[in-house]
């Protein structure tokens, strides 16, 4: 993006992610974190784990805290049309997350509010709702978008929050047992989707002040 364009960036409700820093992710902490978990009824709301004799909580209000993304219900918005479909994607029904990829890599711009438009539509599905390559993008997001209005305050916290917790929740039950060296020497796994960097942060801080030589065993 351009000067100019930054500067419109940081006014929308993603602007403040242009200050994070460039957090590497250990997926091993995460599966060992997730190893630990403790069931409770209070569900979508909170997760609980055993870590170092103690019981931590990793929440939406501890994501909220974290990511700063808007928590709420989802409005109803109408009037949406689609110009920048029409503009970009030249009026195509279906793309895909692969199709948006390439296309990202190869477009330029005419006009620094629409530049910062399709910036915002693909940091939601590569941040927000990520995907494999092969899903269909959320067409409804690119309607939104050019009412930036509409945009800012629409709640993205309370659906990164829904797609973490899904995914935290799901995806170690279904290939739990897959986490392991192979026989050709290939290491199978399992995707986490959405911000699960602030699942990391907040797991991390309460270990790193709990006790350091812990953290270090549990990360091992």
């Amino acid at each position: 993006m351009t000067s100019r364009q930054v500067e419109i960036f940081r006014t929308t409700c993603f602007g403040s992610l242009l200050d994070v820093s460039n957090i590497p992710f250990s997926g091993i902490l995460a599966h060992e974190i997730l190893l630990r978990r403790v069931h409770t009824k209070n569900l979508y709301e909170e997760l609980w784990f055993y870590i170092g004799k103690r019981r931590i909580r990793f929440s939406r209000q501890d994501f909220y805290l974290i990511t700063g993304l808007r928590m709420g219900d989802y409005p109803v918005v109408s009037g949406l049309g689609d110009r920048l479909c029409h503009k970009y994607f030249s009026g195509r029904s279906q793309l895909t997350y692969k199709d948006l990829d390439q296309w990202f890599g190869n477009v330029t711009f005419d006009d620094d509010v629409d530049a910062v438009k399709m910036c915002l539509f693909y940091v939601f599905h590569k941040l927000i709702m990520p995907r494999d390559r092969n899903r269909i993008i959320q067409y409804f997001v690119l309607r939104l978008v050019d009412n930036l209005d509409e945009f800012n305050v629409y709640p993205w916290g309370t659906i990164a929050w829904n797609v973490l917790y899904n995914s935290l929740c799901t995806a170690p039950i279904k290939k739990l047992t897959k986490v392991k060296k192979t026989s050709a020497g290939d290491i199978e796994s399992y995707n986490l989707y959405s911000f699960c960097h602030a699942f990391l942060v907040s797991n991390s801080i309460f270990l790193i002040h709990y006790d350091r030589e812990k953290f270090i065993l549990l990360a091992l």
